[in-house]
């Protein structure tokens, strides 16, 4: 079972007591598809987080396991295809499905902090733990978001040192916004070339400048070690 969703405060609407748990319990027996073919809709936000070419659709935004869709047409054509439908479902029908889900104790849109009794405009997030349905330990996931969130190192390009996790040289390939067809493809030919940013000592009291590597750099360096981070 997983932690209560609202905690009622005589006076105040379940929406303001409404609060994601500070640790999201885990549970592990949830049912991924629907009626046997399709995937549910919860798990299916989950699989186009974690393809990181979809990135301008729906991310990560580092906190919690909260998650932004930031093209919600095409996250509704996505939907749509994936369900064999010829015409797009629209962005209302989308959040009513979101709200059912919410209702199933899997995940809740994410409240304003500044209008009460409103949410953050498509901005969501799991009530519970979802690493195991990525075949993932809750570390593993916690550290691909902290990189690959909307404001995240190898989405943006920022340095990193080896604090990380990571040993100092590796060479981690940056994976941006990418730009997608109408089809939700991405568009080949707006595809950079690929770039790297070499993890650095650990420094704290010293500002770390990006360090960038094109693909003619030295990434056969017995020195370093180049590393991409899959999208599965």
């Amino acid at each position: 079972t997983t932690c209560a969703q609202y905690e009622k405060v005589r006076g105040k609407s379940s929406q303001q007591c409404r609060r994601f748990p500070d640790v999201l319990p885990e549970d592990n027996d949830r049912g991924t598809t629907q009626a046997g073919k399709h995937h549910q809709m919860w798990y299916f936000l989950l699989t186009q987080l974690n393809d990181l070419t979809k990135k301008s659709v729906i991310v990560w935004t580092g906190h919690q396991r909260h998650f932004r869709v930031r093209d919600k047409a095409m996250l509704c054509h996505l939907w749509s295809r994936h369900n064999g439908k010829k015409q797009d479902v629209k962005w209302d029908s989308v959040c009513r499905i979101m709200r059912s889900t919410g209702k199933n104790g899997l995940m809740m849109a994410v409240p304003s902090e500044e209008h009460r009794g409103r949410n953050k405009d498509g901005e969501f997030g799991f009530v519970i733990e979802p690493a195991f349905y990525l075949k993932m330990t809750r570390e593993d996931l916690d550290r691909k978001i902290r990189l690959h969130c909307e404001n995240g190192p190898l989405t943006v390009g920022s340095p990193i040192d080896s604090s990380w996790g990571y040993p100092e040289g590796t060479q981690l390939e940056v994976i941006p916004m990418m730009q997608l067809d109408q089809e939700g493809n991405v568009i080949q030919s707006s595809i950079p070339d690929p770039s790297y940013i070499t993890v650095l000592p650990i420094s704290p009291n010293q500002f770390i400048q990006p360090q960038f590597e094109s693909t003619h750099s030295s990434l056969n360096s017995s020195s370093s070690t180049t590393m991409s981070i899959p999208s599965s």
